[in-house]
């Protein structure tokens, strides 16, 4: 049974999701998602659960970013789960282009539910896993990147270089009873 029959909104130019669980209660009509530059995974296990409610997400990117760290620290190896029962609509309503942003070596994205309509949107895990799973369908529209491309970058100077490098990852699409 649903939770009560309300609709949450959110709309913003970012979402960001650090570690730790988000779950909407009380919002059994919708759980809606706008953001207008994108939607960064930057925490190391970081879950939105909207349950049975249908999730809209609106936005022209998901997808790991590199945030700074404190000399010595280690970067955060990002990890974000979109969790719910119900479908799933994600869009890029105004057509938006993707922003061009650091990633991170080694970032999951998971998404896990009834059905799955994708378009428009860039979801990028980058030199990880992109998981897309399904109770029933999987629809990658007009306009959708599932991408989980390698990562190259130069640390040091000229004097002393040093490359840092991770191959393409992996990209899951299951549909259960599709």
């Amino acid at each position: 049974a649903l939770c009560g029959s309300g609709a949450l909104t959110l709309a913003t130019a970012e979402i960001d999701f650090a570690s730790g669980i988000v779950r909407t209660f009380g919002f059994g009509g919708s759980t809606t998602m706008s953001a207008t530059t994108g939607i960064f995974a930057q925490g190391d296990d970081s879950t939105l659960d909207v349950g049975a409610a249908a999730l809209n997400i609106e936005t022209p990117f998901i997808g790991d970013r590199v945030f700074p760290v404190d000399p010595g620290e280690a970067q955060t190896i990002a990890n974000l789960s979109l969790v719910y029962t119900g479908a799933l609509s994600m869009t890029n309503p105004v057509g938006a282009a993707a922003g061009s942003f650091d990633g991170a070596p080694g970032a999951t994205i998971s998404i896990s539910g009834g059905s799955v309509d994708i378009s428009g949107t860039t979801i990028r895990a980058t030199a990880g896993t992109l998981d897309i799973q399904s109770d029933t369908d999987i629809t990658v529209g007009d306009g959708a990147v599932l991408s989980t491309p390698g990562y190259l970058k130069d640390f040091g100077d000229s004097s002393d270089p040093f490359v840092v490098s991770a191959p393409g990852g992996l990209v899951h699409l299951t549909a259960l009873d599709g």
